[in-house]
């Protein structure tokens, strides 16, 4: 379920949307895996009233697309929404 080279996202019969983030992205690549993301997050949304995320993050990324990321992010997140991050490495936390 929506396997791709960068990205893997599965929804879990407990209602955890689980996330995994790897490579270096473009604007484009954000833009296309929010594409995949969205019937996902209205999936999690419409079953369980609200989404909780767990996101594997295994590069860091620019600060350009980061913050594209965030505007994505932002613009699907709902106020009971939950999001929990595993970063690999130390650069990405900072």
């Amino acid at each position: 379920m929506g396997r791709t080279t960068d990205f893997d996202i599965l929804l879990d019969p407990d209602g955890i949307l689980h996330i995994r983030i790897d490579g270096v992205w473009t604007r484009a690549e954000v833009d296309a895996f929010f594409a995949a993301l969205v019937p996902y997050h209205a999936t999690a949304r419409a079953a369980h009233g609200r989404v909780l995320t767990l996101v594997t993050v295994a590069s860091i990324q620019s600060p350009l697309v980061a913050l594209h990321v965030r505007d994505h992010a932002l613009a699907i997140k709902g106020p009971r929404d939950r999001t929990a991050m595993v970063i690999a490495t130390m650069l990405s936390k900072l």
